[in-house]
């Protein structure tokens, strides 16, 4: 039963340790894929004035619950009570700025992003079978979910695959307006 039992895993390890192990950290794809990066930059950019607002009315509502905090003894009944309410009606048009915010990136993100992200996934994955990978480990993701803290640096093929997707994939200054 044992030599059965052998006999039936050894070419399935045999089989594994022929194949090609590749690690890619995809958490550097933002930064360094210049499409990538661009696309974030120009939804930044469209966002900033909204941003600062919800920002703005973030620090006036941390002031207005401040002075009614601490000048809560110096103030007459009458004067907390509006004080409170405006503090109320604050909290309010921050809550649904910020939420119409966060709903609106994330359209946007949806809309441009998720199929950029599908393209390079596209791209990595006829970049593995290109270079005769079997394997493909994502690196930032087994850290984060496995506690993986270090892969061998000899197949580590970020770098490559970045270097590649941008040369094939040029940044386009007519698609993207900077300042």
């Amino acid at each position: 039963m044992r030599s059965l039992t052998l006999a039936i895993i050894f070419p399935a390890v045999v089989t594994l340790a022929q194949q090609k192990y590749a690690s890619v950290n995809t958490s550097k794809f933002a930064t360094e894929i210049i499409e990538y990066k661009q696309k974030i930059e120009e939804i930044n950019k469209d966002f900033e004035q909204q941003v600062t607002t919800v920002q703005r009315l973030a620090a006036d509502v941390r002031d207005a619950e401040l002075d009614l905090e601490t000048n809560r003894l110096n103030y007459t009944e009458s004067v907390r009570r509006q004080k409170a309410e405006r503090l109320d009606e604050l909290r309010k048009r921050y809550k649904r700025l910020s939420e119409d915010l966060e709903e609106a990136i994330q359209k946007r993100t949806r809309k441009d992003i998720d199929p950029l992200k599908d393209k390079i996934i596209q791209e990595l994955s006829e970049f593995a079978k290109a270079n005769g990978i079997d394997w493909l480990i994502d690196s930032s993701v087994a850290a984060e979910r496995m506690g993986l803290v270090q892969l061998l640096p000899q197949i580590d093929v970020t770098e490559d695959f970045i270097k590649h997707y941008n040369s094939k994939y040029p940044s386009s200054a007519s698609s993207y307006k900077k300042d």
